[in-house]
């Protein structure tokens, strides 16, 4: 039950993303960038949320530990948003299969180092806390090596950046999604398409976690069938970006799903 509820909780953010993209549309710093203000941002604020949590006992204090992760997972969900709205500035039309391919490569490598390998090595040392500071540190290396050196090309200066503007923003954003998922059959069949494959899919990721505890796998049998899922998605998700791009990403799309 705290399993079930702690994963659901860190995923919740995720769902939250919609809202979050005017913002990192409407406010920036000249200074800092368009996008890349808000990726140091996330990035830093994720680097202090998983250094706090290694005080936390999790296995006592699961709420505190609970609200900690989703504060982290809520300015990844944010860093998620900018680095999506860069590469759509960024890539060519035929270059977004490959790019979003490598991303998605990325996150799949990122969950083996930071899950199936740590955990892993958690089974042999008896403790989880030197994992936090492992994945702290990785985020860190990608904030001063990549994120800081990064320089974007100028953006034209939008009329409204205030609070009421953004909140305008994503009340049309709101009123327009609806319309758009209720307002014709094809609205109907893309929610229907986001729901079933996508959605399926990504209660899979919320409940392998629970599945595995309730089947009594131990920590070293999780970790070896994440590490060989997260390989195996990796090169799925480089490979089928390729191929989208050759043959277009509406018929690759319908294929693989």
């Amino acid at each position: 039950e705290e399993m079930g509820m702690f994963v659901g909780a860190l995923f919740a953010p995720w769902g939250l993303k919609w809202m979050f993209g005017p913002v990192v549309d409407l406010v920036w710093s000249e200074r800092l960038g368009r996008r890349r203000g808000w990726i140091l941002l996330a990035q830093t604020c994720m680097v202090l949320g998983l250094l706090a949590s290694v005080g936390i006992d999790y296995t006592t204090q699961i709420k505190t530990f609970t609200i900690v992760m989703v504060g982290v997972n809520a300015f990844c969900a944010l860093q998620d948003v900018a680095i999506d709205a860069l590469a759509v500035a960024s890539l060519k039309e035929d270059e977004r299969g490959l790019g979003n391919g490598l991303m998605f490569a990325g996150a799949y490598i990122g969950q083996a180092l930071g899950g199936a390998v740590m955990l892993g090595l958690a089974g042999r040392i008896g403790s989880l806390t030197p994992a936090f500071f492992v994945v702290a540190g990785m985020v860190a290396a990608v904030t001063v090596f990549v994120v800081l050196p990064m320089r974007e090309a100028p953006s034209p200066q939008p009329k409204g950046r205030g609070i009421a503007d953004v909140a305008r923003e994503v009340g049309n954003y709101s009123v327009t999604a609806l319309s758009g998922m209720l307002g014709s059959v094809r609205g109907f069949a893309a929610m229907a398409l986001a729901l079933l494959p996508a959605g399926a899919m990504a209660m899979g990721l919320a409940l392998q976690t629970a599945l595995a505890v309730e089947l009594g796998l131990s920590d070293d049998t999780i970790a070896a069938l994440a590490l060989v899922g997260s390989i195996v998605a990796a090169s799925g998700s480089v490979l089928g970006g390729l191929i989208a791009d050759k043959v277009g990403h509406r018929k690759a799309l319908g294929v693989y799903l």
